[in-house]
């Protein structure tokens, strides 16, 4: 009987552990390391993925620091990054640093073939400001809206980030 009981302690312990392994991966995500120049072919696969990217500081948002922008060396590529929980805001004296951001890629896709979806074809003006916008995020939207195409849009939530001093 003695034993019996602690072979059932032991296996209880055994099972406990092994659950306690599985869940402590899921903390540790995988970490998927990426440019700015492959992520526009890679979105749609890497929604929300854990991502690792790495750009110069164009803009950051001076309404709170809430969102900042990155681009790559000859600034053909732009993404959008926001803070979450664990940042509270970007300093707008990252302008001009390069960083290291890690954080969930959200990836949004929107029909534009609709008529009344994304754009007017009489209009000019681009993308209206809403409240949450400001000017580079509209200029941003306005140069990546194709006509008729559907419209792939994507920012990076941060979880962390470092600035990154150039070798």
């Amino acid at each position: 009987m003695k034993s019996t009981l602690i072979s059932i302690i032991a296996l209880i312990f055994l099972i406990s552990c092994n659950s306690e392994n599985k869940s402590g991966n899921s903390l540790s995500e995988i970490i998927r390391d990426i440019t700015l120049e492959n992520l526009a072919g890679s979105a749609l696969e890497l929604d929300d993925d854990m991502i690792r990217i790495s750009g110069l500081v164009t803009h950051v948002c001076q309404h709170g620091g809430q969102k900042m922008f990155l681009t790559n060396e000859d600034k053909s590529v732009s993404l959008l990054v926001r803070v979450t929980n664990s940042i509270p805001e970007f300093k707008t004296t990252l302008e001009g640093s390069i960083v290291e951001v890690t954080g969930i890629l959200v990836v949004s896709v929107a029909d534009n073939s609709e008529k009344g979806m994304g754009h007017d074809h009489d209009d000019d003006s681009g993308v209206g400001l809403t409240e949450e916008e400001c000017e580079t995020e509209a200029a941003m939207k306005d140069s990546e809206n194709g006509c008729c195409a559907p419209n792939i849009t994507y920012h990076v939530e941060a979880v962390s980030f470092k600035e990154v001093i150039p070798a």
